[in-house]
């Protein structure tokens, strides 16, 4: 319980932290909220990075059908992310001189015919947003990768780094 004395020091702390800094009392906007990751929640961002893309190739010019999530490319696009922060690097190729082809063939996987990567975003709309500011009909860009019809299947992998923005990387196939 607060006494008196203590409520009137509130108060006049209040008063005196709005005439400083009067944006504290006008702000009306709830504040954005630094993603935390575990992995219910990495995946409930991968999931909302998917819907969000199916949302974009349905609003596309063509009706592109919707995205499919592949197994294999996501774990594709996981170990990727998860390297990009381990190793301190943003790139397409690791500092092995890997690229997502040589990777997926070190996994024993299908190689993926495009890769998109991002680093620097909190949230999933950020994320899908950022691919997609890419201009319109530039080849091999990020929105061309999200709105090509050609591609069917789709792997989100995603990993925090300790400035706690995320690293998210796309890969694409066509089967």
């Amino acid at each position: 319980m607060i006494n008196s004395r203590q409520f009137q020091l509130v108060v006049l702390a209040s008063f005196w932290a709005i005439s400083i800094c009067p944006s504290i009392a006008q702000t009306t906007e709830p504040q954005q909220v630094i993603f935390k990751s575990s992995g219910a929640d990495l995946q409930s961002m991968k999931s909302q990075i998917l819907t969000l893309i199916n949302a974009e190739r349905a609003k596309s010019e063509d009706n592109t059908p919707a995205i499919q999530v592949s197994d294999n490319l996501a774990r594709l696009a996981q170990t990727f992310a998860d390297d990009m922060v381990a190793r301190h690097f943003f790139n397409h190729v690791d500092p092995d001189g890997n690229t997502c082809r040589e990777r997926a063939k070190r996994l024993k996987l299908a190689s993926p015919q495009a890769e998109s990567i991002l680093a620097g975003v909190l949230t999933g709309d950020e994320a899908v947003e950022e691919f997609m500011s890419d201009p319109p009909r530039i080849a091999n860009s990020s929105r061309a990768n999200i709105l090509n019809p050609e591609f069917r299947y789709l792997g989100v992998g995603i990993a925090q780094k300790p400035s706690r923005t995320l690293v998210v990387v796309l890969e694409f196939s066509k089967k």
